[in-house]
């Protein structure tokens, strides 16, 4: 669409003055989004910044304080939204997991909101579904059979079939489709085709509004970016170009990015304390051998399904693993070991997918945190209420848990909020080997700041770390020496001084795929500031 087309336009998508307010608190305060055709609009903010929030009042999903309008194509829906219009108005929305049914067949997830029976039993005509959910795919360069079952799927077609979900009622040219943290449930070798497959809606004239926390990936991809602060808007539909992650971050946070970096000569990274002999398992699938010092913070990579995501399960005993584990000097047979054991001689895993793995989002602050202790620090008649809250409320002030109540349901706090609660309770222990998996997916930059502060506090209290990440900015930041993985093994061994360019050609290049394994002196030692 033209400048001058564009001008002329309605907008595609128009929210004024959308609040939110829960319990006697206003989470979300007076927002304005405006989306034309053809554009992809970012949102950003920090977690609890009312980001999410605003996509929800939009869908209808939260009902909104008085005084909201919300247009589509120039026309005002109804208040509160129902689906139905919504769906007439062709308003999609692909959630953070993708939202799919793994046990379920490409057409059941696609027509799962929209079957539609006939005669007296109601009963579904499969051939016509399939045509119905064909159109919407085809618009998408699906090519797979509808049969195939969801879980079979590469992770570029599941992100498929959840867009066909989302569009399959709008016209080519029309519709507003949301993106909620989407891109998270997706490898980075999947995201070229995931926005090769918006951009073509993009060129019909669907506007695209993407909520998210990697910044450079929104600049790269967004037209325009709105940013909330504390329930605010406080920058509105900023052009992308020749904007910079620390611009944004800056707005996010209302100061200047703070950058973390190492310090020579405060954290010294001591004596092997770790050594790894012969780990097969998962996707690694050559023997892996690797010693990590006292107070080393050791990082791992590569692309998804290399293998370097495995390691830290096997070594918590939560995979079938064969190898040895010796933590200062004393040798475990992994194929033996079970997590409880492993628990208990100091090892410990903080693991990607938090809701389902690493908390208990039913319960509160303390009873997360304190659950592993219970055994050690409680008696037989009682848990001892006093020691739970003392340490746990210790917890809250050192990793900065917003909001600071200990009785606060773990479910209910924002991603980066949980993410703190999960490292936090493995705090309390003798933590002598600290395993995590992608620990600030998903967070903002407070947040992530905050958690690779405490990575690095546990470190300098003589604890080995083995962080595992697709994050090149995490590594750099935090990590003595990163071990890059290919095809289930190590390829490349980089120690420092290295910058992210260097983590990411190791992953992405195509020398890389034939490069020699290489080794590297650490001399790399220090603390963030």
């Amino acid at each position: 669409m033209s400048d001058a087309d564009l001008s002329a336009a309605d907008p595609r998508l128009e929210v004024r003055r959308a609040s939110k307010t829960f319990a006697g608190r206003t989470v979300l305060r007076e927002a304005d989004l405006k989306v034309m055709p053809g554009q992809m609009h970012g949102i950003v903010g920090q977690n609890g910044s009312g980001k999410s929030t605003l996509a929800k009042v939009i869908i209808g999903y939260h009902s909104p304080d008085p005084g909201i309008e919300i247009a589509v194509d120039g026309e005002d829906l109804a208040m509160p939204v129902r689906l139905r219009d919504l769906r007439a108005a062709g308003v999609g929305i692909v959630h953070q997991d993708l939202g799919l049914i793994e046990s379920g067949t490409v057409i059941e997830n696609v027509r799962i909101a929209a079957l539609k029976g006939s005669g007296p039993w109601r009963r579904v005509r499969w051939s016509r579904e399939a045509e119905e959910a064909r159109v919407a795919l085809d618009r998408l360069g699906f090519r797979r059979d509808l049969r195939t079952v969801v879980k079979d799927l590469a992770p570029a077609d599941r992100a498929r079939v959840a867009i066909a979900r989302a569009i399959q009622e709008h016209e080519p040219g029309h519709g507003v489709l949301i993106f909620d943290e989407s891109t998270r449930a997706l490898p980075a070798d999947a995201l070229e085709d995931f926005y090769e497959t918006v951009h073509q809606l993009l060129a019909d004239g669907t506007a695209v509004v993407s909520i998210g926390h990697r910044l450079g990936e929104i600049l790269e991809h967004c037209d325009l970016v709105t940013v909330l602060r504390d329930g605010r808007v406080v920058a509105e539909g900023i052009p992308t170009e020749g904007v910079s992650e620390g611009d944004l971050a800056a707005r996010m946070l209302g100061h200047d990015l703070v950058h973390l970096s190492f310090v020579e000569g405060r954290r010294q990274v001591g004596a092997s304390r770790i050594a790894i002999e012969g780990l097969v398992g998962g996707g690694v699938e050559r023997p892996f051998d690797v010693e990590v010092g006292h107070g080393e913070v050791l990082g791992l990579t590569g692309l998804p399904g290399s293998g370097f995501e495995s390691v830290p399960y096997l070594l918590a005993g939560a995979e079938p693993a064969r190898g040895t584990l010796a933590i200062d000097g004393h040798r475990r047979d992994l194929a033996r070991s079970s997590l409880r054991q492993l628990v208990g001689a100091g090892v410990v895993l903080v693991p990607e997918n938090r809701p389902l793995e690493g908390l208990a989002l039913n319960h509160t602050v303390v009873e997360n945190v304190s659950l592993p202790w219970m055994d050690r620090r409680g008696k037989p008649w009682a848990t001892g209420r006093r020691w739970q809250l003392d340490e746990v409320r210790e917890l809250i002030d050192r990793l900065g848990i917003v909001p600071p109540d200990p009785s606060e349901l773990v479910g209910k706090l924002s991603g980066g909020n949980q993410q703190k609660v999960l490292l936090g309770k493995w705090l309390l222990g003798d933590t002598r080997l600290l395993l995590l998996h992608e620990p600030t997916q998903a967070v903002d930059v407070q947040a992530r700041q905050d958690i690779l502060r405490a990575i690095h506090d546990i470190a300098e209290r003589g604890a080995s770390v083995v962080i595992a990440s697709t994050e090149p900015e995490d590594l750099v930041t935090i990590c003595d020496r990163v071990l890059h993985f290919r095809e289930g093994a190590v390829s490349e061994e980089i120690a420092a001084p290295f910058d992210a360019a260097q983590i990411i050609g190791a992953t992405y290049s195509t020398e890389a795929k034939s490069r020699p394994s290489a080794t590297f002196r650490n001399d790399k030692q220090g603390a963030i500031q």
